[in-house]
């Protein structure tokens, strides 16, 4: 058994016995043959440099205010003391 996106075609047919589908949407996908070799840096490729350094630094500014956040409100994370001046 199996669930999945596959057109069927006599070839298949031959071989596998098909239930009846119960929804045909007609979609279909072409993609471009490749040479079998990708790139290590292929992730990198969708968005420029600028958008990477960018999320980085988000990442990096809603890491710190999450751990401010939580420290804030522990009751041994934060000397709530050194805030009053005592």
């Amino acid at each position: 058994m199996a669930v999945g996106s596959l057109t069927i075609n006599e070839e298949r047919s031959e071989v596998i016995d098909f239930s009846v589908p119960f929804i045909e949407t007609g979609i279909s996908v072409m993609v471009s043959r490749s040479n079998g070799t990708v790139s290590p840096s292929a992730f990198l490729e969708p968005f420029s440099a600028d958008v990477w350094v960018m999320m980085f630094v988000m990442l990096l500014l809603v890491s710190a205010m999450a751990v401010f956040i939580f420290e804030y409100f522990s009751p041994v994370g934060y000397n709530h003391c050194l805030a009053d001046g005592r």
